[in-house]
């Protein structure tokens, strides 16, 4: 009797599950494995209603407390885009495309800005150029970051050197700058790519030379 009642209990609650999506876990930084306080995790769906355009579906937020707990949950009966996030100032923010009518457990893994990443330019031609530099790699997830802190374009006069500055990135994860004397827009194809690792709290200067 008490194995059919629990059957029964477990039943009915896989049933409530899958009538709305969820996700519950922690939030950790990648550095040491701790749980991440006052880190902003949503699930949002929304519906088109036009080109570029789009309203709220359905959505949950909450923010996490000393222990990095956290539970987002939506009912949705329709959805056209769909994104669950964490973030918090000082990581790279995490997002993925939720599975829908699921209730999943997952444990977010933040990565810290803990290290510094610094360009130095060098013109080696008898005009003057205009610079723009893309800091990517995997743990961008594709997005990239306009180095530094999104300004740009630079200008670097014939046959000489300009060092733009320093910028936060994660620190432990190989990295690529990507750079061309035009406006990048995407990592399209025939950019300058230049491999870096930069160490957890630790400066790298990468010099680039066009």
């Amino acid at each position: 009797m008490k194995h059919l009642l629990a059957l029964t209990l477990l039943l009915l609650a896989l049933s409530a599950c899958k009538k709305h999506t969820e996700y519950s876990g922690q939030v950790l930084s990648s550095a040491d494995g701790r749980p991440v306080a006052g880190a902003r995790v949503r699930l949002v769906f929304g519906i088109s209603t036009g080109p570029g355009e789009s309203e709220l579906s359905a959505s949950d937020e909450m923010t996490t407390d000393s222990s990095g707990a956290y539970l987002v949950s939506c009912e949705v009966k329709r959805y056209d885009t769909r994104n669950f996030l964490a973030e918090k100032e000082g990581f790279i923010k995490f997002q993925k495309l939720p599975e829908t009518n699921n209730c999943e457990k997952l444990d977010i893994i933040l990565d810290p800005l803990d290290a510094w990443l610094g360009l130095e330019v060098e013109n080696s031609r008898d005009t003057t150029i205009m610079c723009y530099a893309l800091i990517t790699g995997v743990v961008y997830q594709g997005l990239g970051d306009r180095f530094p802190g999104g300004q740009g374009p630079y200008e670097i006069p014939a046959h000489s050197s300009r060092y733009i500055g320093t910028q936060k990135v994660p620190g432990g994860y190989d990295l690529e700058v990507l750079w061309n004397d035009e406006r990048i827009k995407s990592l399209k194809e025939g950019s300058n790519r230049t491999p870096v690792f930069c160490p957890r709290n630790d400066t790298t200067v990468v010099k680039v030379v066009f």
